[in-house]
């Protein structure tokens, strides 16, 4: 991190295809509230580039997650405030240089709720898939996952919603072939139990898995999924 910065840290790390070694960075710097700092490093640490965002009006931009697709290109996703209590989450993609291809946000429909993006993947063909939460009404916080092809425009978009007092995304990954693996949190009256969706590249739902730990009714929830190749097809590996 810059020795400018009065706070920071390390929010997440990917490797490129050539292996670079890719962070999503986060710092405070003074009335700028935290920033964003994206750096590609090679694979024996040198700064090979680095860039900063801050969202207008200075306030915090929170990171989540960073990938590179198989061209080496970055992108990294996160949430901004924008006032009202509001944060929206932010999605941005840059080349391999360092230079910003696309950037876009998502704000909910009630525009006034807190929505995070969490974690970020490419498939093989460039499209990227983010994982999050966005705020419903009626239904609180509520997994939100979308799609975007390699321009940034919106492939699908999804929402898992209904029965439940809470749900996040915090990881997603997908397989070789393109199917998309999510894995987060939802809370069942007060019991907290991790979830694990897996949908075609198409977006349709494969799967849903849910899982209470050893202590029941305890707080469980998964922080990173890896696809791999079993003996029955694509799975995923979720750490908790």
């Amino acid at each position: 991190l810059t020795q400018a910065a009065t706070l920071g840290e390390i929010k997440a790390v990917a490797l490129d295809g050539a292996g670079n070694i890719l962070t999503a960075e986060q710092e405070q710097q003074g009335s700028e509230g935290l920033n964003w700092v994206i750096a590609k490093r090679t694979s024996a640490g040198a700064l090979v580039w680095s860039r900063t965002y801050n969202s207008s009006g200075n306030n915090d931009d929170i990171l989540g997650g960073i990938a590179a697709d198989t061209a080496g290109n970055v992108v990294v996703a996160g949430s901004e405030f924008s006032g009202l209590a509001n944060y929206n989450w932010r999605v941005t993609k840059y080349d391999p240089a360092g230079q910003v291809l696309w950037s876009t946000s998502y704000n909910d429909a009630s525009g006034t709720g807190v929505d995070d993006a969490w974690s970020v993947a490419a498939d093989r063909n460039g499209n990227v898939v983010v994982a999050g939460h966005e705020f419903v009404s009626g239904n609180g916080d509520t997994i939100r996952i979308f799609s975007y092809d390699p321009s940034g425009t919106v492939r699908w978009g999804m929402t898992v919603v209904g029965g439940f007092l809470e749900r996040r995304g915090f990881a997603v990954a997908c397989d070789p072939q393109g199917n998309v693996v999510a894995g987060g949190l939802e809370d069942v009256t007060g019991a907290k139990r991790w979830i694990l969706l897996r949908y075609t590249s198409g977006g349709v739902l494969i799967s849903s898995t849910t899982h209470d730990g050893m202590v029941v009714n305890g707080a469980d929830q998964i922080n990173g999924v890896a696809p791999f190749a079993g003996a029955s097809g694509p799975t995923a590996v979720a750490a908790l």
